[in-house]
């Protein structure tokens, strides 16, 4: 199974996104539930998943993790 990753772009300062970092690419799972209502659902830096507005990330098919 072939693992999708994805670039923050979200505003540094927005309170709610403690666990997520601009610029940082991050392990996203599939989830077709969230995508139908514009969500991703992120591993964060918290080591967990969990859901985060779309519009936060790139998806990045280019990028293989070391």
């Amino acid at each position: 199974m072939q693992r999708t990753f994805a670039l923050c772009i979200c505003r540094q300062n927005f309170e709610q996104t403690t666990d997520i970092t601009p610029r940082k690419v991050y392990e996203v799972l599939p989830d077709q539930d969230a995508e139908s209502v514009g969500m991703m659902r992120i591993i964060d830096d918290s080591g967990e998943d969990y859901l985060y507005p779309a519009s936060f990330f790139i998806l990045h098919s280019h990028y293989a993790p070391a």
